[in-house]
Order: structure tokens, then C-alpha cells, then sequence
């Protein structure tokens, strides 16, 4: 008696179970028991087969015994890799960018392939693939979003007499605008400005991840010099 495979179907899609087989018995007498591995049919036909190695043993009338092996193969498995989205503040946006290249992103706030932060806190964007076999694969990644209150002033000295300069100071941002009662002071795309006029000075500040900000005001005053009266 031999056994041998009359037809095999492999799995399409990586991880399913779409798999199928039948075997084929000759000079044998009827009737005949299938064994499958796994106990996976106990006829001449399997199917819903995940990848693996099957056996099947076939058992005669007559009690004579013959094997058959069948590998069912599937394809590797797709690996989508997003790349890191970058924190963004509110009113943000960041590119998207995923292999293999061809699926399209999806989620809140993501349109044509950007991701765009509104009023919704962190999220996950999602990437979906469909490859040559029609199967479907999808990934996620989180954006994470920041509420940022803005920077902070630091001074030593806000109380000046005619004629003396503070320092005002910030953190390390990407950008800065200085201003006095709501004008921009002249030049000063920096972290420290030296001033010695009375006003109210904030600066407007924004950073790498998009985020912005405008610090809470300080009030410089200056006085004038005491008079000084020569007496006789």
C-alpha cells in the first residue's frame, strides 16, 4: 500500500490557517483510517491548516500501515516599521514615515501622510500594507502631543536707577522674540537681552518639536537718581 499526496493548497497570508491537503491511497484494500498529526482530519482531506509539517498514516482493511509526509508552507512574515514621530505641541505636524513603503496611514488627525496635533492628547497613528497576496497588515504608533505653558523669565535685578542694565533671561529654545510693551526689541533672537528701559518685557519662544510659547510678563522699573542739593 502506498500513500501519496494528491493535492496541497499553502497558506497565503502569514499566521493563518488557510492551509489544505489530501492524500491519495493505492493498492490498498478498503476500508482505510486516517491518522492526521494533530488529529487535524481522519479523512483523506485537511483543511484550515496552519504552517507545518504534517503526517498522515493510513491504516488498510487488511491492517497493512503507510505514511505520508506533507509540508504546508507560508510566506514570511511582513514587518511594517514606522519611523519615531517626534513630541509635538498643539498646532504641531510631522511627516509620517513607514516601510514597506506603499500602505497609507490612517488615525486622528493624520491626513496624506501627516499627523497633525489638534486639541486631542496622544494618540496612535496606524500603518496599513497590503502586499502582493492581498493580506492585509496593519501597525501602530504612538504621537505624543504636549500642552506647553511657555517660558519663564528669570531676572536678578528688576528695579533699576537711571542709568543701570538687568539681564533678562530663558531657557534654550530654537527661537526667540523679545518685546517691550508688545514691540519687538530689536536683535534679539537670543536667550539673554541686557536692558535698561522700564516696561513690560516677554519673549515668544518656539523649540525643534514645534512647540510655542510666550512667557508670563516682568515689569522693569527704573528710577531716577536721587537730587542732590548743595548747601551754602
Amino acid at each position: 500500500m502506498e500513500v501519496s499526496t494528491e493535492s496541497q493548497s499553502n497558506v497565503l497570508c502569514y499566521g493563518d490557517s488557510t492551509g489544505a491537503a489530501t492524500v491519495m491511497v493505492s493498492n490498498g484494500a478498503a476500508p482505510y483510517n486516517y491518522s492526521w498529526t494533530d488529529e487535524v482530519s481522519t479523512s483523506s482531506s485537511a483543511e484550515d491548516l496552519k504552517a507545518g509539517t504534517y503526517v498522515v498514516t493510513v491504516t488498510d482493511g487488511q491492517g497493512c500501515e503507510a505514511k505520508d509526509t506533507i509540508e504546508i508552507t507560508q510566506p514570511d512574515q511582513v514587518l511594517i516599521y514606522i519611523d519615531p514621530i517626534k513630541p509635538l505641541c498643539k498646532g504641531g505636524s510631522a511627516t509620517l514615515y513607514a516601510t514597506p513603503p506603499g500602505g497609507e496611514f490612517s488615525g486622528e488627525g493624520v491626513n496624506d501622510g501627516v499627523f497633525s496635533a489638534g486639541s486631542q492628547d496622544s494618540t496612535y497613528v496606524y500603518y496599513s500594507f497590503t502586499d502582493e497576496n492581498l493580506c492585509f497588515h496593519i501597525d501602530s504608533a504612538l504621537a505624543i502631543v504636549k500642552d506647553y505653558s511657555g517660558p519663564e523669565i528669570i531676572s536678578d535685578k528688576l528695579n533699576l536707577c537711571n542709568g543701570e542694565t538687568t539681564v533678562l533671561s530663558t531657557g534654550e529654545y530654537a527661537y526667540y522674540r523679545w518685546r517691550r510693551n508688545g514691540v519687538p526689541v530689536p536683535a534679539s533672537n537670543q536667550a539673554a537681552i541686557t536692558v535698561g528701559e522700564a516696561g513690560e518685557y516677554t519673549v515668544e519662544v518656539s523649540q525643534s518639536n514645534s512647540c510655542k510659547g510666550t512667557s508670563q510678563a516682568v515689569v522693569v522699573e527704573v528710577n531716577p537718581l536721587p537730587s542732590v542739593v548743595l548747601s551754602h
